[in-house]
């Protein structure tokens, strides 16, 4: 019990960070690459589907591994052998890992423990869930109906824009425009939206409400290509070009049944975890020590 829970734990925290899961390509040999399967012994216990340097691989353990590769991986022997060899690989890794003192280390310790919260965490949601997260066609339909807004797509425009410091130069550079110079070079050359430089100035599509302070200009433009400025803004001045207008549009329920019982099934999910949260906070006693928390020195820069 306790292998096999060390070998979780590593496959959970080391190896799907690492070592994924990849299929492999339709051209070739599944065995390729993670080294042939060595011939079984003669005799082994029952349950058990081979052995690494004579620890026995339990077909529980293969079960484990399995369970997140497609069917057709599943259902022949050569894509179970493949699977088989990614496992074997995992356990040599495991092995090696222990070999080298890595199973001891601080670190490790503290990444185990930390997966094994969020592992406990999620294993309560699922335990006092069971079955409560499903979303039936009907349920979907019956909010697809109570809620038209979420299902109406406004107009939109995707427009490039140069955005520039100062009225004057933007007037010069939509001359250079005027005159048949590129917009997208243009923009990839002088303007200062450092997000949008590298796309030539692209903005992507937006509705009017998403981008207020440009919806009045951009909206005004009807065909491609067609060029609208300068625009004043918080942020400079701005010229505008038209890459395409797209119509409003409804969604129809077939086009996004799939979509909708997914979303409200992640939100039935969300719902179960803040009441449950919020029952054991009310019951729960819980101190903070502000000073303690502010005066505490983080390492900052993240991962």
């Amino acid at each position: 019990m306790q292998w096999k829970n060390t070998w979780f734990l590593l496959v959970g925290l080391l190896v799907f960070s690492g070592c994924s899961k990849d299929e492999p390509a339709d051209d070739q040999d599944v065995a390729d690459g993670a080294g042939a399967v060595e011939q079984p012994p003669e005799a082994l216990a029952e349950g058990v589907l081979g052995e690494v340097n004579g620890i026995p691989v339990s077909a529980e353990q293969f079960l484990l591994m399995i369970e997140p590769y497609p069917d057709r991986m599943k259902e022949n022997l050569q894509g179970r052998e493949y699977v088989f060899n990614a496992l074997v690989d995992h356990l040599l890794l495991e092995g090696e890992a222990k070999r080298m003192g890595l199973d001891r280390d601080p670190d490790y310790m503290r990444k185990v423990d930390s997966y094994r919260r969020n592992l406990l965490a999620n294993s309560l949601f699922e335990k006092v869930n069971q079955g409560g997260f499903e979303v039936t066609v009907e349920e979907a339909l019956e909010y697809f109906k109570a809620h038209p807004e979420e299902f109406d797509r406004p107009e939109k425009v995707q427009v490039r824009h140069i955005l520039l410091a100062d009225k004057s130069e933007a007037q010069n550079v939509l001359k250079q425009i005027r005159k048949g110079g590129s917009f997208e070079k243009l923009a990839r050359e002088l303007s200062l939206d450092a997000s949008t430089r590298s796309r030539g100035g692209d903005l992507g599509p937006f509705a009017k409400e998403q981008r207020p302070e440009l919806a009045s200009a951009a909206f005004a433009l009807k065909k491609p290509g067609e060029v609208k400025g300068p625009v004043k803004t918080k942020r400079g001045f701005h010229l505008l070009q038209l890459v395409r207008r797209i119509e409003a549009k409804k969604d129809t329920f077939e086009g996004i049944k799939d979509s909708l019982q997914s979303r409200l099934r992640a939100r039935k999910r969300q719902q179960v975890k803040k009441d449950l949260l919020q029952r054991l906070r009310e019951e729960a006693q819980i101190q903070l020590d502000k000073q303690s928390l502010e005066a505490l020195q983080i390492p900052m820069g993240g991962r």
